[in-house]
């Protein structure tokens, strides 16, 4: 990989992780590292092993489990919806599908 679309890379990640309470769509965040959207997608899932819609969705769901681990006093729901899931169901289906444990 070279120098610079290492980062590159190194730029959407970190954009990505700072930005998990936003919307974000794959195109956005190759705009962000001044990559086309097909060769972004390309490049991501090579390197990263998974697209940037699944890293993302992994990423929010780490933060989520460490939110509900170190702040009890919130909800399983407000955390659902400070990550971007539509409904408590939801964010528990994809907590338990990354986790194999429910979130409560």
């Amino acid at each position: 990989m070279s120098e610079k679309l290492r980062r590159q890379l190194e730029k959407a990640l970190v954009y990505i992780d700072q930005n998990l309470d936003k919307k974000m769509t794959t195109v956005h965040v190759a705009k962000v590292a001044s990559i086309s959207s097909f060769h972004f997608q390309r490049v991501f899932s090579t390197y990263l092993g998974e697209t940037v819609g699944q890293y993302i969705l992994h990423r929010r769901l780490e933060r989520a489990a460490i939110m509900l681990v170190n702040t009890k006093s919130i909800g399983i729901t407000n955390i659902a919806s400070q990550f971007g899931f539509e409904n408590h169901s939801a964010f528990s289906r994809a907590f338990k599908k990354q986790f194999n444990i429910s979130p409560s």
